[in-house]
């Protein structure tokens, strides 16, 4: 196995996005696009992006904008851009699989996208899904009743604060929210999963521990917004593999009930192959929870299943 980092311009003309690659030691079965969450990072994925690439599949992924190492000297965490953020993130995925895919042509491409990421995936889906075998959502969600208010707030006091000031009031809502349901919670982050060891690394980890600014709050509102809009079941392709992963205990997807409506508008708008996993006793982050090896083999198990057998089948 190898690895390797690099960066291309981002959409936005003007920032470094740090990318990154996992190789397996073997002729590739395919390939698999990581697209992270709110205030993580590439980095958070690398043992899960070991795993597959010993299965056999490059494993790519980048920094978004605000992010991690795509942040530069000049550059604010949690900042995406004083307007089209939103679209400048789906760019960016597709900057990266265009470099992929033309590295890989004729193996299976996958998106994973976790969390934020996977509203990012979903709108991308609606845009470039033809050019890919299918996607996996992890710790996805519907749009929630709070959305709204916030994004109003979010205007309000961008107008007044201007773009780069992190929007503490709307974080502390936010968590205040996912933490409701933790019962002894030790550390403020508990939502994300029962393992202390990932929870004490997260909470430890300045590139995971900035405010979004509010102008980043609006444009993830935005992208939510679009990716649950009746026009994006319409839009994405209905003959490809899509697989729903997510917690019973994950406050983002309103503890299951998120991702079970998504799936049954998927089935309703006349999908083909979606799967949904929920996955009792774990809250947001599955591949991060206790027992995620049980994860880890999962998506090994669909990929395997959905993309590498069907190629190897049609030959």
């Amino acid at each position: 196995m190898s690895f390797q980092k690099n960066t291309y311009t981002s959409s936005d003309g003007k920032t470094a996005i740090s990318y990154f690659i996992w190789t397996p030691s073997v002729p590739a079965r395919g390939v698999v696009q990581i697209v992270h969450g709110m205030c993580e990072y590439m980095g958070r994925y690398t043992v899960l992006a070991l795993y597959l690439a010993e299965k056999g599949y490059v494993v790519c992924g980048e920094d978004h904008l605000g992010h991690g190492q795509s942040v530069g000297s000049k550059d604010t965490f949690g900042f995406f851009a004083k307007r089209g953020g939103a679209g400048f993130l789906i760019e960016d995925v597709e900057k990266l699989h265009q470099i992929m895919a033309e590295s890989y042509p004729g193996k299976p491409y996958v998106l994973l996208g976790h969390s934020m990421g996977s509203f990012i995936v979903r709108n991308w889906y609606a845009k470039y899904g033809e050019s890919c075998d299918g996607i996996i959502l992890s710790g996805t969600a519907v749009t929630p009743s709070l959305m709204k208010p916030l994004r109003v707030l979010a205007k309000v006091q961008r107008f007044f604060l201007r773009d780069r000031k992190p929007a503490e009031l709307i974080s502390e809502l936010i968590n205040t929210n996912y933490m409701k349901k933790i019962k002894n919670p030790i550390t403020q982050s508990d939502w994300i999963s029962y393992d202390q060891e990932v929870v004490k690394r997260y909470t430890g980890d300045p590139f995971c521990t900035f405010k979004f600014t509010h102008s980043a709050y609006i444009d993830m509102f935005n992208l939510l917004e679009n990716c649950n809009s009746e026009e994006w079941y319409q839009k994405i392709p209905k003959n490809k593999p899509i697989l729903i992963l997510s917690g019973d205990e994950d406050p983002v997807g309103d503890y299951g009930a998120g991702p079970r409506k998504i799936y049954n508008k998927l089935i309703a708008s006349g999908q083909e192959k979606v799967t949904l996993d929920i996955r009792h006793g774990m809250r947001h982050e599955p591949h991060n929870e206790i027992g995620r090896d049980a994860i880890y083999q999962r998506y090994a198990a669909y990929l395997f299943d959905n993309f590498v057998r069907k190629t190897t089948l049609e030959m």
